[in-house]
Formats: C-alpha cells, structure tokens, sequence
C-alpha cells in the first residue's frame, strides 16, 4: 500500500471484507499493509476501526522490516479472533528481503459443524 493511497487502501480494505462478509466466513489476513503498529498514527487508528468490525486480531508486535536507522512493523497477520483461540508468532529472517518473514502457528481453532439430519 503506497503512503498517499491510505485513505483508498482502508476503502479497498473494506469494501473487500464487507463483499466477503458473512456470519460462517473467518478471514485470515496476511501482508505488507504498510501501517506501523510500533506506533499511533492515523491510518492505525482507521485500520484498526476495520478490525474491530470484523472481529479481526493484529498478530505481529515485533519489528518486520529493519533498516540501519529504522524499525517497523508494516507486515501482519490479522486473525479472526472468534474461531482461533490459540497462536503463536515468530519472526524469520530470511535476509532476502528489507521484510523479515513471519510464521503463524496455530494451536488451537473453534469450528462449528454442522450434522446433518
């Protein structure tokens, strides 16, 4: 997401989620969204409004794209938080990009199914 297309990103965001929506539909998110969660700014506080309504969880708390002068967290994992109940991030430098990887480990989800008559 380019920084001057912020305010189209969280539209594009949220047209996206609201055309997938549905009660039995969970989204797992993952990506470079360009929104540091190291710090408050603007775009986190709408981005984190978009989460809110869809019951979504930001995952990632440690630096994913380290430079000789700076230190971001602009990729993450959102989650939704009714079906997983347990997970655990872990960074992997990978050295073959400015973005340091991330793994998504999931120890436990909630599924509903449903028995047929």
């Amino acid at each position: 997401m380019p920084m001057r297309d912020v305010k189209e990103f969280i539209k594009t965001l949220d047209d996206t989620l609201k055309h997938f929506y549905k009660p039995k539909v969970e989204f797992l998110i993952c990506g470079d969204i360009n929104t540091d969660y190291l710090i408050e700014i603007k775009q986190k506080k709408k981005t984190s409004l978009i989460k809110k309504t869809y019951n979504l969880l930001h995952r990632v708390n440690f630096a994913t794209r380290i430079q000789s002068n700076s230190s971001t967290v602009i990729d993450n994992i959102f989650e939704d938080k009714s079906i997983i109940n347990l997970s655990s991030i872990s960074p992997i430098i990978n050295d073959l990009s400015d973005h340091g990887a991330q793994i998504l480990t999931i120890t436990s989800i909630s599924a509903i199914i449903n028995k047929f008559p």
